[in-house]
């Protein structure tokens, strides 16, 4: 949801993907692949100021510098992520059941273009998780 010129609220176009396989490799391992996008279309305009979302003109120059004292108005256009990983059964007995699991994702954001460009972020994330289940 953005705003136009008369400051009434305007409904964004959006559209999302997600696909996903889980592989019970044996009765204790399950191997899993995720992927999804979800992607934004811009609705702005640009009278006295400057409005709404994926505006151009928007100011994009301190996106790029984590320390940066320039303005970093950047409205995101897509994101997409693809998540690996695994979840073992490393217990599963009188005591109740003890799982491992193991992740690694990675995700790209993308900002709409801007004065300045279009910034955009990668990142790489390793996850871990020990659960005990005790029924």
């Amino acid at each position: 949801m953005t705003y136009n010129s008369s400051g009434t609220f305007h409904p964004l176009n959006e559209n999302m993907e997600m696909l996903g396989v889980t592989l019970h490799a044996t009765p204790d391992l399950d191997i899993y692949v995720f992927g999804g996008r979800e992607h934004e279309d811009s609705s702005f305009f640009s009278t006295a100021g400057q409005g709404g979302y994926g505006n151009p003109t928007f100011v994009t120059t301190g996106c790029f510098s984590y320390n940066s004292t320039a303005a970093c108005k950047a409205n995101v256009q897509s994101t997409e992520q693809v998540n690996v990983g695994l979840w073992d059964k490393i217990y599963n007995g009188d005591f109740g059941s003890f799982r491992f699991g193991l992740q690694y994702s990675y995700t790209y954001n993308k900002a709409f273009a801007g004065a300045g460009g279009a910034p955009h972020t990668d990142d790489n994330m390793i996850f871990t998780s020990f659960r005990y289940y005790p029924f």
